[in-house]
């Protein structure tokens, strides 16, 4: 745990370029999307223990007309506290004078520098700010320790919920490499075998944890081998994952 008269910081991932105003398909940081379950890029989750004006905050981008019609549908600062249970929620653009009031009056900051180098910027420069003005008197912090411990030791316990997510997951699985044994023959490239992983995952409304690993031959012994180009041949090994 945090401690009572702390306060957690996450950011979500960032958006990467693909060409010019091309994007890869955005993936939410883990650990972000593990307890907001909220997948837009630039956002910032904030808990703080008995804040009267509530706990749970997210920072996230206002809604714009303009960008959904090019990107889809955003939630807004409305729609974090009416569809994530957010107590509060701020423009994300406002993230200076956001941080610095909900770190006013904390001991400890709980943040894993190193991940992400703009909220980085922003949380130190947040924290010197209360530093420099400790002559005023109050509670500041005094420290910042790294949130990524303390998350993945309470990840380590699964809930019941967990444990049947985790079941089902097992069950997909199954029956997409039980595809693939039916599927797997001469001639058929490696791509092909991914596509039928990929759509046994989508007939479940489900997408993969990770990159899908189909090698033949000796691409088996390659650990991590996702290029996944070959043509299967007669007699080869075919390892899926």
């Amino acid at each position: 745990a945090i401690g009572k008269n702390s306060v957690a910081i996450l950011s979500t991932a960032d958006l990467s370029t693909r060409t010019n105003d091309t994007y890869y398909p955005f993936r939410s940081d883990s650990d972000f999307y593990y307890y907001t379950g909220f997948s837009e890029p630039q956002a910032l989750m904030m808990i703080a223990p008995g804040r009267p004006e509530g706990e749970f905050i997210l920072c996230v981008r206002p809604k714009d007309p303009l960008m959904e019609t090019w990107e889809g549908f955003m939630e807004g600062l409305d729609g974090v506290i009416k569809n994530y249970d957010a107590n509060e929620s701020f423009d994300i653009a406002d993230i200076d004078t956001v941080l610095i009031d909900v770190m006013r009056s904390r001991e400890k900051i709980a943040y894993t520098i190193g991940k992400n180098s703009f909220y980085d910027d922003k949380v130190i420069k947040a924290f010197n700010a209360l530093k420099a003005n400790q002559r005023q008197g109050g509670v500041i912090p005094n420290e910042i320790v790294s949130l990524e411990p303390i998350i993945h030791e309470m990840r380590q316990i699964k809930s019941r919920q967990e444990i049947q997510l985790m079941k089902r997951s097992a069950r997909i699985g199954v029956e997409a490499h039980l595809r693939v044994m039916r599927e797997c023959k001469p001639d058929v490239y490696e791509y092909q075998i991914e596509a039928s992983i990929r759509h046994q995952f989508g007939q479940h409304g489900s997408i993969p944890s990770y990159n899908s690993i189909v090698a033949s031959g000796d691409n088996a012994c390659t650990l991590h081998y996702v290029e996944n180009q070959s043509k299967l041949k007669q007699g080869d090994l075919l390892l899926t994952d």
